[in-house]
C-alpha cells in the first residue's frame, strides 16, 4: 500500500558506481529512452541496511551517462547484487555532469507516471560527452 501512496525520488550526479541488493533475486530491465540502464526490482535493501523486514518494496534505478555493463551476482542466499560502474572522462571540465542516477521508490504504475514526466532530453543535454 505504501508504494501506491508515497513516491520517493533521489537524484545523484557523478557517481563512480551504483548498485543495490535485493532479497528476491529478480529484476526487470526497463526501456527508458536516453538511459544507459533502467532496472526495476523489489525488496531492495534499505540504504541504512537491515534485513528483508526493513527492505523497500519497489524501486527503479535509472542510470544516465556512460556506464560499464551491469554486473548481476547471485550470492546463493536467494537475493541478488547489481553493480554498475561509471566511465569517467578525466579530461572533462571539473564541474561538469558526467552521469546521473535516479532512484524511484513506488509501485510500478506510479513509476511509469514518474518516468513519463521526466524530460530525459534535457537531462542528456546536461551531460558532458
Amino acid at each position: 500500500v505504501n508504494g501506491a501512496t508515497k513516491i520517493g525520488v533521489v537524484v545523484r550526479i557523478n557517481q563512480e558506481s551504483g548498485g543495490f541488493g535485493n532479497y528476491t533475486g529478480e529484476h526487470r530491465v526497463l526501456d527508458v529512452p536516453g538511459a544507459a540502464y533502467a532496472i526495476a526490482t523489489s525488496r531492495v535493501q534499505a540504504p541504512g541496511g537491515g534485513g528483508i523486514d526493513a527492505s523497500i518494496g519497489n524501486v527503479t534505478f535509472v542510470f544516465l551517462g556512460r556506464w560499464k555493463p551491469a554486473v548481476f551476482e547471485k550470492p546463493g542466499d536467494g537475493g541478488e547484487r547489481v553493480q554498475v560502474a561509471s566511465v569517467v572522462n578525466a579530461a572533462a571540465p571539473l564541474l561538469s555532469v558526467q552521469n546521473i542516477t535516479i532512484r524511484i521508490e513506488c509501485n510500478a504504475a506510479l513509476t511509469q507516471t514518474v518516468l513519463q514526466q521526466i524530460d530525459f532530453v534535457a537531462l542528456q543535454a546536461l551531460l558532458s560527452h
